[in-house]
């Protein structure tokens, strides 16, 4: 069932919708449709026990609307769910931060604290 919500999910943002205009769009409490597909694409994930998959679609939720609490909380539970899974977050880490593999120091930081 997840699996197939996860599909429908790839669909929907596939097809880019026209959402509101985001250029002009600040960060609310009220999320766009983008960021709700993320959301739920993201516990499906999380369900799945796909947490490397879950961080990242919380990470591009919060990138939408910084403001976004679901965000945040799911980034933060799905963070601590892989390190109980014992998956080698130093494969995953590079991804989900969304930098290369050669980042510099500075450059790791300031994505790691982009996400916090």
């Amino acid at each position: 069932r997840h699996t197939e919500a996860v599909a429908v999910c790839d669909e929907a943002l596939r097809m880019r919708v026209p959402m509101r205009d985001d250029r002009a769009r600040t960060p609310s409490a009220t999320p766009t449709l983008q960021e709700k597909l993320f959301l739920r694409r993201a516990g499906c994930f999380l369900a799945l026990r796909q947490y490397a998959h879950a961080v990242a679609d919380y990470r591009s939720a919060a990138a939408l609307n910084p403001k976004s609490v679901n965000a945040a909380q799911g980034m933060q539970h799905a963070w601590t769910e892989m390190k109980k899974a014992s998956i080698p977050t130093e494969q995953n880490a590079y991804m989900i931060l969304g930098v290369a593999q050669d980042a510099s120091a500075v450059e790791v930081r300031r994505a790691f604290h982009a996400l916090c």
